[in-house]
């Protein structure tokens, strides 16, 4: 805050210490952190408590200390193998040279779709779809329980 002549030491009577309050952004400005189209994990083709069809991963990212490193975890829902991945960051690049790394040696019949939260690591859904010939689904935002092969149950209400 710029002091003025008549009161040079007037505190802001804002908490953040500014002179003027700033107007919120517009929701329209904000860039989609996903390339479109994203598919949700309602609009896979077999229910969450199916497991008779293999081939669906449950993916997720693990990040290590201030997010220095990462471990990728997929799992298969029907025989629950898991395969790991270790992109060198922690960017949707890293993580699409990863996965095609790591998934591509499989027969089409062993990949028929990944469900993964809505991390940013997942941006580039689309081209590691194309990549691995397979669909990404998506969990609803903050609801990472519904892979429940990849994540613990439902949070207990208190």
């Amino acid at each position: 805050m710029r002091p003025s002549r008549l009161a040079p030491f007037r505190r802001s009577p804002l908490r953040t210490g500014r002179d003027h309050r700033r107007a919120h952004q517009r929701g329209e400005r904000h860039r989609p952190r996903f390339q479109q189209p994203m598919l949700t994990i309602h609009q896979r083709p077999f229910p969450p408590e199916d497991r008779s069809q293999a081939g669906n991963w449950e993916g997720d990212l693990i990040t290590g200390r201030d997010q220095g490193s990462a471990i990728g975890t997929l799992v298969e829902r029907q025989t629950r193998l898991v395969r790991l991945l270790h992109p060198p960051l922690r960017d949707s690049d890293a993580l699409h040279a990863a996965l095609k790394a790591r998934m591509e040696d499989l027969p089409p019949g062993l990949m028929r779709s990944i469900t993964w939260d809505q991390g940013t690591e997942m941006a580039r859904h689309l081209e590691i779809a194309k990549t691995l010939n397979t669909r990404v689904y998506f969990c609803d935002s903050h609801s990472p329980w519904q892979r429940g092969s990849n994540e613990p149950a439902a949070p207990h209400s208190r």
